[in-house]
C-alpha cells in the first residue's frame, strides 16, 4: 500500500472572459500572465473563432454539445481555459493547427504547471463513457505529464475524478489519456492536465485534445485516428467488435451474474485462521505504527482494528524510528486467491475530521506472483499537514503496476470526490461498502454499488501483466504518512477503530 496524493492544485485565475479581435500573427500568439497574487491580466483575445466539435462549444448564444469541451483545440485562444498562477502561457499557431504553451515563471525549485478546461454541458446518455486524450511536450527532461478528468453536477461541483497514468516528458510529444463513466444525463466533465516537477522557466506544450462520448454498449472509445505520441505498447486504433471498456466490469454489478468464493461476516469470537493472518511484533517502513495481533479482534458480528497510542514507544529499526501507536494487519497469503471477480467490503471507517491526523486505513490487492497492487479504498485522517486540503471526506482507489518501484513504475489514482472541503456525506460517516469489479480488460470500482471509477487496458496498457494471476487480499490500518502528516498528540487522538461488517468476493458466472 502507498501513500495517496492528489495532483497539486493552485488558486486558478479564469482566462477568455473578454471580447476582443485581433486577427494579427501577434495575436495569435497572445500571452497571458497569471501573478503571483492569483490576478489576471488578459491581452488581445481571439474571439469569434467556433471551436472544433459538434456546435460552437463555450461561446455566447451558442449550444454546448456533450460531445465537446469548450475550444478543445485552442482555435479562440484562452478562451474557456485557466492556468495556473505564476504561469505564463501563449497561445502557438502552425497553420491551421494550435497548442498552449506554458511557461514557469515561479521562482520555486519545482511546482507544477496545470491548464483546467470550464465544465461541459450536460445531455449525456446514462451509463456513457468520456474519452479524453492531450499530447504533451517539454522544454527540459523534468517533470510528469497527467490528466484528470473531473465530473461535475449540473452545477459545476465537483464529485469525483479520474487520472490517467503519469508520463515522463520530453521534447518530443508524449500522449496522455483516460476515461470516465457518466452515471447521468445531469453531470459535466471538465478536464485538468497538468506537469509536475517543472523548473524555473521549463516550458510545456499541450495540444491535439480530442474528446469523446461513448454510449453504453457501444465499440470501444480508443481512438479511431493513428496516434503518433502513442507508445509502442499502446494500440492505436478501436476495435471494432471490441465491448466497450467497462461493460464486462459492470455485469458484475449484478448479483445473477457472480458466483460467492469467499466470505467473512466476522460472526464467530476470533478471527477465523483458516481465511486470515494476523501480522504480528511487525512494522511497516513508511508509517509510524507497530502491528500487534491484540489490535485484531472480532466481536458482535464485526472485525475491528485498532489504533492505540501506547504508554511506550516501541523503537525499531527503518523508517520512523520511535513508534508511538499500536495498529492491526490482516491477510489472506496462501489461504485465499483469486484472478477477477468482484470483492466488496462493508465497514465504517475512523477518519473523522477530530484528531485523525495520520490514520490511513485501507482495503487492498497484490498480486500472488506479480508486484501489481490494487487499492480498493485507502482515505486519510484530518487536519493534514497539507492546510488546503482535508481528506479524510473522501476516500482514493489507486493501481500499482510494480509496488517495488511505486510512482517509478505505472500509477493510476481516482478520488470518490473531489470537494474534499464541503462534500457531504462524509465516508467516514456510518457504515459503506466499498468494491472493486476486476475483469480481463477493466477494473472498476464502486461505493454503496454506485460507480465512480472505470479504468480499461486501452487507458492503462500496463494493467495486462501487472494484474495476472491471483490477487490476496490485505487490510490494515497504517498510522502516519509522509504526505498527509505523522501522528502527534494535538492533533491524533489516543484511540480509534476500522471496523470491518463483512468481506465477499465472487467470481464471474451465474
Amino acid at each position: 500500500m502507498h501513500g495517496g496524493r492528489p495532483g497539486t492544485r493552485f488558486t486558478m485565475g479564469w482566462i477568455g472572459m473578454g471580447d476582443r479581435t485581433d486577427a494579427s500573427s501577434s495575436a495569435r500568439r497572445t500571452r497571458r500572465r497569471a501573478l503571483a497574487s492569483g490576478a489576471v491580466v488578459v491581452m488581445g483575445l481571439l474571439a469569434g473563432v467556433a471551436p472544433v466539435g459538434a456546435g460552437a462549444a463555450g461561446l455566447a448564444g451558442t449550444t454546448v454539445s456533450p460531445t465537446a469541451i469548450p475550444n478543445a483545440d485552442f482555435s479562440a485562444g484562452h478562451r474557456s481555459w485557466r492556468v495556473s498562477t505564476r504561469t505564463e502561457s501563449t497561445i502557438i499557431t502552425r497553420g491551421s493547427h494550435h497548442a498552449m504553451r506554458l511557461k514557469n515563471r515561479s521562482t520555486a525549485a519545482k511546482r507544477t504547471l496545470a491548464l483546467s478546461s470550464v465544465p461541459g454541458s450536460t445531455g449525456f446518455v446514462a451509463g456513457s463513457t468520456v474519452v479524453v486524450r492531450a499530447e504533451v511536450s517539454s522544454s527540459r527532461r523534468r517533470g510528469v505529464a497527467g490528466l484528470h478528468l473531473v465530473e461535475r453536477s449540473a452545477s459545476g461541483t465537483a464529485l469525483r475524478s479520474v487520472s490517467a497514468p503519469s508520463k515522463r516528458v520530453y521534447s518530443g510529444y508524449r500522449t496522455v489519456r483516460t476515461s470516465i463513466t457518466i452515471p447521468s444525463a445531469t453531470r459535466r466533465v471538465s478536464v485538468r492536465l497538468f506537469v509536475r516537477g517543472a523548473r524555473r522557466d521549463q516550458s510545456i506544450r499541450f495540444r491535439n485534445i480530442t474528446y469523446r462520448v461513448v454510449p453504453p454498449a457501444a465499440s470501444s472509445p480508443g481512438p479511431t485516428e493513428p496516434d503518433p505520441g502513442a507508445t509502442p505498447t499502446e494500440p492505436t486504433a478501436s476495435a471494432p467488435t471490441a465491448p466497450a471498456p467497462g461493460v464486462g466490469c459492470s455485469s458484475l454489478n449484478d448479483p445473477s451474474q457472480r458466483v460467492l468464493t469467499f466470505a467473512d461476516e466476522f460472526d464467530g469470537s476470533s478471527v477465523d485462521a483458516s481465511k486470515w493472518r494476523v501480522r504480528d511484533d511487525d512494522h511497516l517502513s513508511f508509517d509510524a505504527a507497530y502491528l500487534k495481533k491484540e489490535n485484531v479482534t472480532v466481536r458482535n458480528g464485526a472485525l475491528t482494528i485498532a489504533g492505540r497510542r501506547m504508554s511506550e514507544a516501541k523503537t525499531v529499526s527503518g523508517g520512523q524510528s520511535q513508534r508511538w501507536y499500536s495498529t492491526g494487519y490482516l491477510d489472506t497469503i496462501g489461504k485465499f486467491s483469486q484472478e477477477h471477480g468482484r470483492w466488496e467490503m462493508r465497514a465504517k471507517l475512523p477518519t473523522d475530521g477530530t484528531r485523525t491526523r495520520g490514520v490511513w486505513p485501507a482495503f487492498w490487492l497484490r498480486g500472488d506472483r506479480t508486484a501489481g497492487e490494487i487499492d480498493i479504498m485507502e482515505t486519510y485522517g484530518s487536519p493534514s499537514t497539507q492546510t488546503r486540503y482535508n481528506p479524510s471526506s473522501s476516500y482514493q482507489a489507486t493501481l500499482w503496476q510494480d509496488t517495488n518501484l511505486g510512482p517509478k513504475a505505472g500509477k493510476w489514482t481516482a478520488w470518490a470526490h473531489q470537494d474534499w472541503q464541503t462534500h457531504t456525506p462524509a465516508v467516514y460517516e456510518g457504515y459503506h461498502v466499498y468494491g472493486v469489479n476486476w475483469m480481463a480488460d477493466c477494473l472498476q470500482f464502486t461505493i454503496d454499488d454506485t460507480v465512480f471509477a472505470t479504468v480499461s487496458t486501452k487507458d492503462v496498457p500496463w494493467m495486462s501483466t501487472a494484474f495476472s494471476g491471483p490477487f490476496n487480499i490485505r487490510l490494515n490500518m497504517q498510522v502516519g504518512s509522509s504526505y498527509w502528516g505523522m501522528p502527534d498528540r494535538q492533533n491524533t487522538k489516543d484511540a480509534f477503530d476500522y471496523v470491518v461488517d463483512y468481506v465477499r468476493v465472487y467470481r464471474p458466472g451465474s
